[in-house]
Parts: structure tokens; sequence; C-alpha cells
């Protein structure tokens, strides 16, 4: 405002000065029309002031032109803030990092989707009567714990449920091992179901959907397990009933292993120990190795998190995305003579991405 104020001023003094040397001027010609014997005197006398004037007059001219000079140029050196180059950068990366997280999920639940599928059956373990739940009785002469999971493993498979006069006589401990083992099968045989439903029926997209239908499902988890659980338990109460009823102490210690144990303690325990489990598989892609599809027949094996990244940044919505944060930052945070060209050249790049 005070520049503005002060442009007008030196405006003002220039008018000034120009009007002094007319007047004088004016005054110049009539005298020497009055005093012609003296002309050449009287014009010398009366020239000093009009050159005075205007002298005055240019040079406030052009104190007045350099000044707008001054304005133009300064106004170009703004277009090159390094301040404003500096948030743009910082709100960059700090969009790019979020975004990266954000689509680092989507890849790997696109990855659990494409191992999902490459599997004739599906997700593994789906089947209550299939392994790793249940095996031949032969399969219990090895109780090793470390066996493939494609075989009857661990807790599944284990000494009480694997011991042959157990089998026949049914003893306390044998049923309630027999009991939270079916109840356990039954829970994660048809959680895996319900995944699996969700991985085959998935594409490509998922790298953009993907870490909202993660963090669905991670929310749904505890409640979904809970009621699995309480369910199993409610439907294989069978196992924990003995041979005959005619014991001295009538089934009371099976019923509260029944109701403290399978209703209440064993739900809870499982619950949490299934949503962690569930956390863990949609981190397996960062840690471990799953086969996939190659495209040509075939499978191939995944590496870890150098998988994932690829996945990730070869993908058209990862792009998109960053393109138009970084878009919105040079609008936000830098003149338009800077970002318009960027901006230009960034869309083309995107758009030759986007068209391969």
């Amino acid at each position: 405002m005070s520049e503005e104020l002060e442009g007008g001023s030196r405006e003002n003094n220039v008018r000034n000065r120009l009007r002094e040397a007319t007047n004088a001027a004016k005054e110049t010609s009539l005298s020497l029309l009055n005093k012609a014997p003296d002309a050449g005197q009287f014009l010398l006398n009366k020239s000093k002031p009009l050159a005075k004037g205007l002298s005055k007059g240019l040079e406030e001219i052009g104190d007045l032109g350099l000044n707008k000079g001054g304005e133009v140029i300064g106004k170009m050196k703004s277009a090159f803030d390094p301040n404003d180059f500096k948030n743009f950068v910082n709100a960059s990366l700090k969009g790019i990092v979020v975004i990266t997280l954000y689509f680092y999920f989507g890849a790997s639940f696109l990855l659990l989707s494409k191992s999902a599928k490459s599997n004739p059956g599906g997700l593994y373990g789906q089947d209550p009567d299939g392994p790793p739940y249940t095996g031949p009785y032969s399969e219990c002469a090895n109780l090793d714990f470390s066996e493939s999971p494609t075989e009857w493993t661990f807790p599944y498979k284990n000494s009480t449920l694997c011991d042959k006069k157990s089998i026949i006589h049914r003893p306390f401990i044998y049923r309630v091992v027999s009991f939270f083992v079916t109840t356990m099968i039954y829970s994660y045989s048809t959680g895996r179901q319900y995944l699996n439903k969700l991985l085959i029926s998935t594409n490509s997209t998922m790298v953009l959907f993907g870490p909202i239908i993660i963090a669905i499902i991670l929310v749904l988890t505890p409640i979904i397990a809970v009621l699995l659980n309480v369910f199993g338990a409610i439907t294989n109460y069978e196992k924990l009933l003995p041979n005959c009823y005619l014991t001295f102490w009538l089934p009371v210690l099976s019923l509260l292993v029944y109701i403290l144990g399978g209703l209440y303690i064993y739900p809870i325990v499982m619950t949490i120990i299934q949503t962690i489990q569930m956390l863990f598989y949609f981190l397996y892609p960062t840690f471990g190795k799953l086969e996939i599809n190659d495209g040509q027949g075939g499978t191939t094996e995944t590496n870890g998190i150098f998988t994932v990244l690829s996945v990730m940044i070869k993908n058209i919505f990862y792009m998109l995305v960053v393109a138009a944060m970084i878009i919105i930052n040079l609008y936000t945070h830098l003149d338009a003579r800077v970002s318009m060209p960027i901006i230009i050249l960034l869309g083309l790049f995107v758009l030759s991405r986007f068209l391969m």
C-alpha cells in the first residue's frame, strides 16, 4: 500500500515540474515580445528556470521508470521463491510416503489374491476333513510337529488323539482335547472358506481398494472369530459326552468345561490368536514367499518386499495418485509460470504410461 502511495506522489511531482516548466516557457514568450530590445539577455535569464524545471522533470520520470522496472524484476524473482519450493518439496514427500504405505498393502493383498487363485482349490485349509486338520491313523507314528502344513499336523495331530486306547475308551482328557480341537477346526476352516471367496473374486484393482478391504477384515475378524468359535463349541458339544452317563459324578465336570471353557474362555483366547494371525497373514508377502501364476501357464515364487514394491510401482493406479498429488502441490505452492510447464510434462508422462 505504501509503495502505491509513493508511486502516486512521484507522478504528481513530475506533473508539477512539467507544469512549472510550461508556465516558465509561457512567461518567457510574453516577456520576449514586450521587451524585444533586450531579448537576447532576457531570454538567457529566463531560460535558466526553464532548463532547471525540465531537468528535474526528466529526473523524476527516470526515477519513476527505474522503480517500475524494479517492481517487474521483483515480481519475476518471486516466481522462484525458495520458501515456496521448500514447502512444495515437504508436502510432496509427505504425500508420497502416505500414498506408498497405502498402495504397499494394496500390492500385498493383490499378491495374496494371486496366490489363492494359483492353487487348484483356492486358499489352503478350507476342508475340515482334509489336511492339516485330519489324516490317516498311520501318520500318528510320526508326531514330528515340524512336518509340512500339507499333512496332518499339530495341534490337530497330537499324542492324545493318536492314542489307540483313548480312542476306544474316550477318557475325560481325550474328550476335552477332542472337543477343543474339533471346535478349532470348525472356526479355522470356515473362516478360510469366507476369506477364499473374497480373494478369488478380486482383480488388479485390489491395489487401489485392497488396503480398505484389509482394514475392514481386521475390524470384523474379532467379531467373526467369536461367533465361529462359539458356534463351533455349540455344534461339537457331543465330543465332551462320555460313553456311559452312569458315572458316579454325572458328567458335571464336562459341563463346567463346556460352559466355562467352550463358551467363554476358549472363544476369547482364540479370537485374540486368530486376529493376530490375520494381521500376520496380510504382512506375509513382505517376509515370506508365495507361489503365483507367471502368466505363461506356470508358477513363480515371490521374493518378499522386493516383489511387493515392484508390483506397487508398476501399477497404474499408484502412478496416477502420486501424479495427482504432485500436481496439486505444484498448483498450491509454486507460481503458475513455474508449475504449469512441470504439470504439463507430468501429465504427458502419466498419459503415455497409461496408454502403454
